[in-house]
């Protein structure tokens, strides 16, 4: 499962958005599997959290509106009024954006949004101290400094390097995308070029944890990593494109579709199997 998830949210934490292991790294329960129980082997229900937004935060806790119960089954979910937002399901990219004018960089909510939205994204900036928590303020603000600076350099090498900033899959690579979708849009990058760095990042780390004596564990979930890619690319990347890649990466004998190719196998299996349990689309790209 942290395979999986590694896959799908990165190195970054679906919440705060700061790198995962800094605190610690969870498989958290989006809705706890104390109050849902029925959902607590739905991997559509997972989310990869660094320990400081699972275990200091969010707890048990999964905050309603006042006066309403809890589902009791998949099919009550959707008439939940929750108050937080699910980075899965809801448009936060066009809810939230990084406010520049304070030099503080911190999230605010777009004035766009729809009213129902809004509360809830007042409140998930407010459960998860996404603006006062220091520790996490400063790590978003160096990110986005560094990203200036690298633009303005005029490097195309470090101009490259900006643009990597800018990914979903990295630390804080939200944050540093808003701010480029004001002031530098023309950098944004692609949804298929996020994945390929994604893809690269993933390789190259699993390049060197193969090696003897390393780390068997965080291999296999490296492997599960790129098979999840494989399996199932998020849009609006072509499993036709994926495939392309893992076959010109050479590792061992023969090349990354072939190693990962019977776990893939694996997952697609148990996405059939799993399909009456999901309650939503676990392809979707943060």
């Amino acid at each position: 499962m942290r395979g999986v998830l590694k896959a799908r949210c990165g190195f970054a934490c679906a919440y705060c958005l700061d790198i995962i292991g800094r605190s610690g790294e969870d498989v958290e329960h989006f809705r706890p599997k104390n109050l849902y129980w029925f959902l607590a082997y739905s991997p559509s229900n997972y989310l990869s959290s660094c320990r400081r937004c699972n275990s200091s935060r969010k707890i048990n806790r999964f905050p309603l509106e006042d006066g309403y119960e809890r589902a009791c089954d998949v099919a009550g979910l959707g008439l939940e009024p929750r108050l937080l937002l699910d980075p899965v399901i809801d448009d936060v990219e066009n809810l939230l954006r990084v406010e520049l004018q304070t030099k503080q960089y911190n999230w605010v909510i777009d004035p766009s949004a729809p009213n129902p939205l809004k509360a809830r994204a007042a409140h998930t900036i407010e459960f998860f101290r996404l603006n006062t928590d220091t520790e996490l303020r400063r790590a978003r603000i160096e990110a986005i400094q560094s990203f200036f600076q690298e633009v303005l350099s005029g490097d195309p090498v470090f101009e490259q390097r900006a643009r990597r900033r800018m990914s979903r899959f990295t630390p804080h690579g939200a944050a540093v995308r808003s701010v480029a979708l004001q002031q530098h849009p023309s950098l944004v990058p692609s949804g298929e070029e996020e994945l390929q760095w994604h893809v690269t990042n993933l390789f190259m780390l699993l390049q060197d944890a193969i090696q003897p004596g390393l780390d068997a564990a965080f291999v296999t979930m490296l492997d599960y990593a790129l098979a999840t890619i494989r399996a199932d690319p998020p849009p609006p990347v072509l499993a036709s494109t994926v495939t392309a890649w893992y076959d010109a990466l050479p590792i061992g004998v023969g090349t990354l579709a072939d190693r990962v190719g019977p776990i893939v196998s694996e997952l697609r299996t148990a996405d059939q199997h799993s399909r009456h349990v999901v309650d939503s689309p676990t392809s979707t790209q943060r």
